[in-house]
């Protein structure tokens, strides 16, 4: 198991930050709602709990955002954040120097689904992949988070 101390986890997030860092020009907001109401689990990879990649687990209640970014067998940061129609807006704070750092992540459009009847279907955040089975260690996660925030 690899430990991160906190100048690691910090100088990782930023750079992991910068790399998906979002031009002023964004893209054309999608029609319908961004993000409805429920928990999700979003990651740098399209498979949950892979080593040396970041993950975003949240709530999302009224268009407002509550949640953790983390990386497999390492600790994480708690992060609230709000929801316009072409980005998430977090304030994620540093687990040891209780810092806050903010950072805008765009939603993209989702992929065109060939069917016959109407799809429901959700944004994506840049940089990360949509992760329909949420593990009971996320939920640990976020519990700790939603309790931080007293949300």
């Amino acid at each position: 198991m690899m430990k991160f101390t906190a100048r690691f986890w910090k100088q990782s997030l930023i750079a992991s930050l910068a790399a998906i860092a979002t031009p002023t020009v964004l893209l054309a907001a999608p029609a319908n709602a961004p993000l409805a109401d429920g928990i999700y689990l979003f990651g740098q990879s399209p498979k949950p709990e892979e080593i040396g990649k970041e993950y975003l687990v949240f709530r999302v209640r009224q268009g407002k955002m509550t949640g953790a970014i983390y990386a497999p067998q390492s600790e994480f940061s708690c992060f609230t954040g709000t929801i316009d129609p072409r980005q998430v807006n977090l304030a994620i704070v540093d687990p040891y120097e209780n810092e806050v750092y903010r950072h805008s992540i765009v939603l993209t459009p989702p992929a065109p689904v060939a069917s016959g009847r109407p799809v429901v279907q959700r944004p994506n955040l840049e940089g990360y992949y949509p992760i329909e089975t949420i593990s009971d260690n996320d939920r640990r996660i976020l519990q700790t988070c939603l309790e931080q925030f007293q949300d």
